[in-house]
């Protein structure tokens, strides 16, 4: 019940923000692709990939994510595997790129 309450906190918050660039990444701690909160943030910002970060040892579930308005903005998401990223936390980093061309409002 908790994160549910926070994510309907964050669309709260980002209601009126729907023409500005905008990342929204972390720990959902939410893996079921079916679940009401993964729901909630894929018809705010469209759906986005779900790669496997935890346990970083062995990766099975997809916890984190990086969600990214325009969506035609994300270019590419990647899980970081490396010696240190496996030494720093029970989850692997993603990381993403992202276009600031794509960000620019269209001129007439």
């Amino acid at each position: 019940m908790e994160r549910r309450r926070q994510v309907a906190r964050l669309l709260g918050l980002l209601r009126d923000h729907t023409d500005t660039p905008l990342v929204l990444l972390g720990d959902f701690n939410e893996w079921f692709v079916g679940s009401p909160l993964l729901i909630r943030l894929h018809r705010r910002f469209g759906p986005m990939p779900a790669l496997r970060t935890f346990p970083s040892r062995f990766p099975v579930f997809a916890l984190d994510r990086i969600w990214v308005q325009p969506r035609a903005s994300l270019l590419d998401v990647r899980v970081h595997r490396s010696p240190l990223a496996l030494r720093a936390s029970d989850h692997l980093p993603l990381t993403a790129r992202v276009s600031l061309e794509a960000c620019e409002p269209v001129r007439p």
